[in-house]
């Protein structure tokens, strides 16, 4: 992940109403393939454009290394972030942010490994396994943190590693990217929710009553499916492995 921080204006940090009378926030999204890769390019930043035009709200968008956008929402310089998989939202055991109520996509988790390797998931116990960062918790046997998706990537196919498990749309742009198209073996690991977060408070509490009546009238319209298509493949069925 580059380690500065894109913004999608120029600025300090919003006010509570903007020159147009519209509410005014500011978004903090990790910095991924496919979901945040510039302020003007990614599914997160078209959801986040999607919510301004449905609440008559002013979003300016920061893109950032994952703890460095959840951390602006800890210190107040962001009302909220995304993504994170509502797993990760609960149980904070400093409680400065919680997870809004609504679940704003589906996450497919895979498992990776090297193309002639097959591990069970019920065997991952025994394998050397990695994931990005400030995901470790997800999984229920010790697991590697990586804060570079190419950077792991490598290092399965280095033998350093047995098994990767992440997201899928950002891991396979990172494939492709690569050109290590054919040198892995995948298969999906779990479904998670992912939501934003935002300040345990009265601001937070505010922004997540905007973002639950966004997301709900996005689905409604059928627009969020259309945003968030790119996120899914359709050629699997997920019921099975949904976190519920």
């Amino acid at each position: 992940m580059i380690p500065y921080v894109k913004w999608a204006v120029a600025g300090v940090a919003a006010a509570a109403v903007g020159c147009s009378g519209a509410q005014t926030m500011t978004a903090a999204l990790a910095e991924l393939p496919v979901l945040a890769e510039t302020p003007d390019r990614g599914v997160l930043v078209d959801l986040v454009k999607a919510i301004d035009r449905i609440e008559n709200t002013q979003t300016r968008i920061v893109i950032l290394p994952f703890r460095r956008a959840l951390k602006s929402v800890e210190n107040g310089q962001a009302d909220f972030q995304m993504p994170l998989v509502q797993p990760l939202a609960g149980g904070q055991a400093r409680r400065l942010y919680h997870g809004i109520s609504a679940a704003a996509f589906d996450v497919q988790f895979f498992l990776y490994t090297r193309a002639d390797v097959t591990i069970a998931p019920d065997e991952l116990k025994q394998h050397s396994v990695a994931t990005l960062q400030a995901h470790a918790p997800l999984f229920p046997f010790p697991v590697s943190e990586n804060d570079c998706l190419e950077c792991s990537l490598r290092m399965l196919l280095a033998h350093r590693v047995d098994a990767f498990i992440f997201a899928a749309p950002e891991t396979n742009d990172a494939i492709e990217r690569l050109q290590l198209g054919g040198m892995f073996h995948r298969e999906l690991y779990r479904v998670y929710h992912a939501t934003a977060v935002v300040p345990v408070g009265e601001r937070g509490d505010a922004t997540e009553t905007l973002l639950d009546d966004a997301l709900a009238k996005l689905h409604r319209s059928g627009e969020l499916d259309r945003i968030l298509a790119p996120l899914h493949d359709t050629n699997i069925d997920i019921s099975m492995f949904l976190d519920q």
